[in-house]
């Protein structure tokens, strides 16, 4: 038993270093850069802002997809509204 608690203790031990340096860093990152692409740029598509080009060809959203996408999910979560509509 004295030896599951010491392991226990040195996991605790761990994950809480990680937990606290973890919310510094993306902290630190947040308020100096920010997390997120530009709202514009993440509509057309890392691909193109990241490559010049689409990776996928006809898939990523025009600003009317995005805004009709919008609007139809009213108050529905920002996930029912998140993926690429199917292009034939």
């Amino acid at each position: 038993m004295k030896l599951l608690t010491a392991q226990l203790i040195g996991s605790g031990s761990v994950i809480l270093f990680t937990l606290v340096l973890s919310l510094i860093f993306w902290g630190v990152i947040k308020a100096t850069m920010g997390l997120r692409v530009a709202k514009e740029e993440e509509i057309e598509g890392l691909d193109i802002g990241e490559h010049g080009m689409e990776a996928y060809a006809g898939f990523q959203l025009t600003t009317t997809d995005y805004v009709t996408m919008t609007q139809a999910a009213g108050s529905q979560s920002a996930g029912a509204y998140a993926k690429a509509p199917q292009r034939s």
